[in-house]
């Protein structure tokens, strides 16, 4: 199995640059895809719009899945709100987005690197028929935090919201 981390730089690398209409690539999101276990990434539009709004992010317009197994791309399909049971606009932001710069800050990058521990962790709990109800919630709470909040509805067509 692929590390978590190691996916989610490649999609960074490579597919991310060619789409220059996105702005955003969301963390994945450990999900069933067809009868295969996967990672999610959901791709949109993100900008700086002005002074007074500062970066906004818009609906996901693209979902990637890609294999938990070999790192490889298994579909790159676009997507709207209704797709993940919204009423958004695709063409209106969401809110506020996270600038790349604050990503780049020690409090961002330590809960970045314990959600990539935790997903790495259901993973192979999931693989071995051994995921815990703690662990799932655990996942879930690292998931929302490393994700932008205007997100957070999106995020939870696959997962439910920490308690």
């Amino acid at each position: 199995m692929v590390p978590t981390s190691i996916v989610s730089s490649t999609v960074s690398k490579t597919l991310f640059p060619t789409l220059p209409f996105c702005g955003y690539v969301s963390p994945p999101v450990v999900a069933w895809y067809e009868s295969a276990l996967s990672l999610s990434f959901m791709l949109g539009r993100g900008e700086f719009v002005d002074a007074d709004r500062g970066y906004m992010i818009w609906p996901p317009s693209l979902l990637a899945i890609y294999d938990v197994q070999n790192g490889g791309l298994i579909d790159l399909r676009s997507v709207a709100p209704k797709d993940f049971g919204r009423k958004d606009a695709p063409d209106a932001p969401l809110g506020k987005g996270t600038l790349p710069a604050q990503k780049a800050t020690a409090e961002y990058i330590g809960k970045l690197a314990k959600f990539f521990e935790l997903s790495d962790q259901l993973l192979k709990a999931v693989c071995e028929g051994k995921e815990s109800g703690t662990l799932r919630s655990d996942y879930n709470t690292a998931l929302y935090a490393v994700n932008d909040q205007a997100l957070h509805g999106y995020v939870k067509y696959f997962v439910d919201e920490p308690t």
